[in-house]
């Protein structure tokens, strides 16, 4: 336990030479803003039962600012050639609509790669959550300074990463069904 004048730092942390930092929150006095040992050892047993919580921070990468941006270009990118591909048109005839769900393919077909790559990050990066304990996991780039957070319940991990999966799913199956329902519609007028 060693005093400093950014408060109290523990090196005796869990993550010791993983580039992990744990530090308590602490509010600064004149007794912490002294590096002699002697004060802190007198406050120390009276600010553990008040304040005891031990909070771990991992500092920000490039390799993780480089793959956070890259993931908000690609969002705005693809975002964009959705809303290129769908634009409003008035149909006078019957091969209008099918020649609009014809253009509307791509775009289906965009989404539907779009979803499957996020549902594989989602269960990648949900499997290192539970699999470590913690979030972020080891050797995980991070854009910015991120708190270490613990894993207390497991089953509410899966169950979330389930109904999130379902909803991926059950949005790509109605977009699929109105599309085929719609040409099949245009096909037979």
């Amino acid at each position: 336990l060693a005093a400093t004048s950014y408060g109290l730092h523990f090196t005796n942390s869990p993550f010791r030479g993983r580039d992990r930092l744990s530090v308590l929150k602490f509010n600064h006095t004149s007794v912490c803003r002294r590096t002699k040992l002697l004060p802190t050892l007198l406050v120390w047993p009276l600010m553990r039962g008040i304040m005891c919580k031990t909070e771990e921070y991992i500092d920000g990468t490039k390799g993780g600012k480089i793959a956070f941006f890259g993931f908000i270009i690609i969002v705005l990118a693809f975002s964009s050639f959705v809303n290129f591909y769908t634009v409003d048109i008035e149909f006078t005839e019957a091969s209008d609509i099918e020649l609009s769900l014809k253009q509307q393919l791509p775009v289906l077909f965009a989404i539907t790669i779009f979803y499957i790559s996020l549902s594989g990050l989602i269960l990648k990066f949900s499997n290192s959550y539970i699999k470590h304990g913690f979030w972020p996991p080891p050797g995980f780039p991070v854009p910015f300074r991120t708190r270490v957070s613990r894993l207390k319940h497991p089953l509410a991990v899966r169950v979330s990463v389930f109904v999130v999966l379902s909803l991926f799913v059950a949005y790509l199956g109605i977009k699929y069904y109105s599309w085929f329902k719609l040409y099949n519609i245009a096909a037979g007028i």
